[in-house]
């Protein structure tokens, strides 16, 4: 586990014998009844689909810092600050 939403839902971290993805875990059944229903991993025991957010933690945390510049109404090229 590397990070949470508001909800609880967790964002994980899977390493294969050559890459690390980065997963978006609905423990919470928050996207479950969305008309998209595009995951990854199926749950198992009611636990929550997987969905891949990126092939790896470095894009990942660029989407993170994108996402915080955004929001701050910065642009999102401005990552030193």
């Amino acid at each position: 586990m590397i990070g949470a939403d508001a909800g609880d839902n967790f964002y994980v971290l899977i390493c294969n014998e050559y890459t690390p993805y980065v997963y978006y875990w609905d423990r919470t059944h928050l996207h479950a009844y969305d008309d998209k229903l595009n995951y990854d991993i199926a749950e198992q025991d009611e636990c929550g689909h997987l969905y891949l957010v990126a092939t790896d933690f470095t894009t990942f945390f660029n989407q993170v810092i994108e996402q915080l510049n955004e929001q701050k109404g910065r642009p999102t090229d401005d990552r030193n600050t």
